[in-house]
């Protein structure tokens, strides 16, 4: 079976973490090539399935990628993680049907540009974060306050058509940090913890954040695994980021499309996904 193992023109040899995969899907009778999403030269008939693992350039070219998405399905080409929850993950409103299937997720407000200033929502929160419907790493994300709610409030409106998630400000991603728990076929993998610099809020590495293995409770691996169980269909992996604040468990994201797995941290990671790979594909 031929496998594409998706990325992007930043990314064209993979990324370190994801570089693992090559020799671990070879050794189980894979063919496979790296393939930039983008590259008008590559020839996506001659592959069976496609690895979504680094195309993170597609929240800049949602529109691209959507179309890119729909010639895939009319190939037939199968996708790791399949096309119906990859489209359903795109857009952080999936947010709201967990929300309603019983998930604790953050108390979330949308909002555009021209619907005027975001000052309610401080008065009513105090402190507020602010993200793109469709982002990735933290691109495109503001902590507002009264301090900077003016300054904001004239970016969002430079930007009328897009909009925006609001949430409250969970002051323990500073202390406690933002949980990644990764699962492979709904099983639990491993766990990382992502902590904001000093003085930031964003947990991401490009944004100064630090990543650590993590060990986290029984409870916190139950509540993850709640949400797992809350997705529909196949699901070869997924990362599941939860913000511990006041002896609660807040879904920051369900990340489906194109995770980063952290293989690195845990030594039977990737032998894990790839067997997960092979369970939903079949043997090459």
């Amino acid at each position: 079976m031929r496998l594409a193992l998706l990325t992007d023109n930043k990314h064209p040899s993979l990324t370190h973490d994801d570089r693992r995969l090559l020799p671990a899907l070879l050794a189980r009778g894979f063919a496979v090539s790296t393939a930039v999403w983008t590259d008008p030269a590559v020839d996506w008939s001659r592959f069976e399935a496609v690895i979504l693992r680094s195309p993170w350039d597609y929240t800049d070219r949602f529109e691209e990628f959507s179309d890119w998405l729909d010639r895939m399905d009319d190939l037939g080409l199968r996708m790791v993680n399949p096309s119906p929850i990859v489209r359903w993950n795109l857009r952080k409103s999936y947010l709201d049907e967990l929300g309603l299937r019983g998930v604790s997720v953050i108390p979330t407000v949308r909002h555009v540009g021209i619907m005027g200033s975001l000052a309610p929502h401080v008065a009513r929160w105090g402190r507020l974060v602010v993200k793109p419907e469709v982002s990735a790493a933290g691109r495109g994300t503001y902590r507002v306050d009264v301090e900077n709610v003016e300054q904001i409030d004239r970016i969002l409106a430079a930007r009328p058509g897009d909009v925006f998630l609001v949430q409250p400000y969970l002051t323990a991603v500073e202390t406690v940090g933002e949980h990644s728990l990764v699962f492979f076929e709904r099983v639990y993998s491993h766990a990382i913890v992502k902590r904001a610099q000093f003085g930031g809020f964003l947990v991401h590495e490009e944004h100064g954040g630090t990543i650590r293995r993590a060990w986290p409770t029984d409870a916190l691996i139950a509540e993850a695994s709640s949400i797992v169980e809350k997705i529909e269909g196949p699901l070869p992996f997924a990362r599941i980021d939860l913000i511990e604040d006041h002896d609660r468990a807040w879904l920051v994201e369900a990340e489906l499309v194109e995770p980063e797995l952290f293989l690195r941290f845990d030594r039977g990671a990737t032998a894990r996904l790839v067997q997960a790979i092979v369970s939903y594909l079949g043997a090459p």
